[in-house]
């Protein structure tokens, strides 16, 4: 045999196909990084309200990828298996492992496992502030009086009294920080005031709020009782220092003094405190 001829066939590489030289490992966590992050990315849109959730049978096209993803992983993790074997038995070297891969593979497993105990939190996150809300609603009402125990109110417990310097002695503002309401109750005694009738006083408390509002506007006036005393209830809209208000005053006439309920708070919330206004305004009374 000629010697450049034996020298060609010392030199020439091992007949080891071409298949064993794919990193089959890395593609198989490359695969495994999309199902997990797809799944992931899927499940915190819908607990986010960004997708609807799937009808059982059906697969979102996130899902579909993700399931995809699952199967070529299996795949790939079985040949990656196979091909250790059979490269041991035949002592072959390892494929040598791709660098930029692996680091993608890093990023794709993180991004996945972040996505899905993020989908798990959010749930026990707020699972857990409804049973708090629950507890604290489950809670009796406290009781509130002001200008010396005259008057009595009855609020939620996560209401607090606010200290405000510059309303009367016989007032008492309190704040439901949490929900953004705001109340102020006040008696005057009817001595001090020249007015004739309950619908005056209420006609000239809507005017003197509606002075102080851009846009203001005032619902109908309701006449009503509570603990056999009259009352008017008017509802007032209208912007104070850029904020859109609600405002829902109640006034009381007792025999001697005046009493003035009134409680505000943001547009949007009105309609889901609407009832709570009703309970504090429902439970004014005369202290013993």
């Amino acid at each position: 045999m000629p010697a450049d001829q034996s020298s060609s066939l010392e030199t020439e590489p091992s007949n080891c196909p071409p298949v064993l030289k794919w990193p089959w490992g890395q593609a198989g966590w490359f695969l495994a990084g999309l199902w997990l992050s797809f799944a992931g990315v899927e499940q915190l849109a819908v607990i986010l309200g960004l997708i609807h959730p799937t009808i059982d049978g059906d697969f979102s096209p996130l899902q579909t990828v993700a399931v995809l993803s699952m199967i070529g992983a299996v795949a790939c993790g079985g040949l990656a298996l196979f091909f250790r074997v059979w490269r041991t038995l035949r002592q072959i070297p390892p494929p040598t492992h791709v660098a930029w891969l692996r680091k993608v593979n890093f990023g794709l497993l993180a991004i996945g496992l972040l996505s899905m105990m993020t989908a798990l939190f959010i749930p026990a996150i707020n699972a857990a502030q409804r049973a708090q809300q629950e507890l604290i609603a489950s809670r009796p009402w406290r009781e509130n009086s002001f200008a010396a125990g005259a008057i009595r109110f009855s609020t939620h417990p996560t209401w607090e009294i606010v200290e405000n310097p510059n309303s009367p002695a016989s007032s008492i503002d309190m704040s439901d920080r949490k929900n953004d309401v705001s109340l102020r109750a006040m008696l005057v005694s009817k001595q001090d005031l020249a007015v004739q009738s309950l619908k005056e006083l209420a006609q000239r408390s809507a005017a003197a709020l509606a002075e102080n509002l851009i846009d203001p506007k005032s619902g109908e006036m309701q006449a009503g009782e509570v603990d056999g005393l009259p009352t008017i209830d008017v509802v007032q809209t209208g912007t104070s220092t850029g904020v859109n208000l609600v405002w829902h005053t109640r006034l009381v006439e007792c025999p001697d003094v005046w009493v003035e309920l009134r409680m505000w708070t943001t547009r949007s919330r009105y309609v889901s405190h609407a009832e709570t206004f009703d309970q504090i305004a429902a439970s004014i009374r005369r202290g013993k």
